[in-house]
């Protein structure tokens, strides 16, 4: 152990004495590094609520109007390839039924081919916007999530910022106030050590007087 490790206690107690505002500064510091670690964890998920508010938004206005929604979707459409190829099947099927009938040109059979592939045409939009409707429904129950989730975290927020705003006025308090109470506990020890004794051979009354003296001197010194 060097000789610095030896002097430091002592010298830690005497800077203490003559700093007592140090402790609430110390203290102060490990409260506000202790505030930016929390706030550091949180707000990612925060932010991520807030960035929700404007898409939920869109996506409720986009909701109450469900019929321009659905031509903005169904301008999208085109048929998948499982359609055509039934389509495509539908026809070639619908022809040799009308050929083997002797009815191959005719305005039936035509429209029977016809209304096959359009019933095939309008099962694979319905399946088209349901899916979409299924995926745009996902995507708004995720986003109500993140944002569940950040206005929870900024209500937790606020709580901790209030309680660290008390905690910092109360180091603060404690900070202006340390060494006036210091002195205090100076004079006070420094009245009870002359009540002891007797200074001046009055007495308990001479020491009292005295006391009460050296009180002011400190109290007027340290204001």
């Amino acid at each position: 152990m060097s000789i610095w490790d030896t002097l430091k206690t002592p010298f830690n107690m005497i800077d203490s004495f003559l700093h007592p505002e140090r402790g609430y500064e110390e203290a102060q510091k490990r409260i506000q590094e202790a505030q930016a670690r929390s706030e550091g964890f949180q707000r990612p998920f925060m932010e991520a609520g807030t960035n929700q508010i404007g898409r939920l938004t869109s996506a409720q206005d986009a909701l109450m109007n469900p019929e321009e929604l659905q031509k903005k979707w169904e301008s999208g459409y085109t048929m998948s390839p499982h359609a055509q190829q039934l389509q495509k099947e539908a026809i070639t099927s619908g022809n040799n039924a009308a050929s083997s009938m002797g009815l191959m040109g005719s305005s039936t059979a035509l429209n029977n081919v016809q209304n096959s592939a359009t019933n095939i045409m309008n099962a694979d939009r319905d399946a088209y916007m349901k899916d979409l409707m299924q995926k745009y429904m996902t995507g708004i129950g995720i986003g109500q999530n993140q944002f569940n989730v950040g206005a929870q975290t900024a209500g937790a927020m606020g709580n901790q910022a209030q309680s660290y705003g008390e905690d910092i006025a109360q180091m603060d308090f404690g900070k202006t106030n340390a060494p006036g109470d210091q002195m205090g506990k100076i004079m006070s020890m420094i009245i009870n050590e002359m009540m002891n004794k007797g200074v001046g051979g009055g007495g308990t009354a001479g020491a009292t007087a005295a006391g009460a003296n050296a009180a002011n001197a400190g109290l007027n010194w340290g204001g």
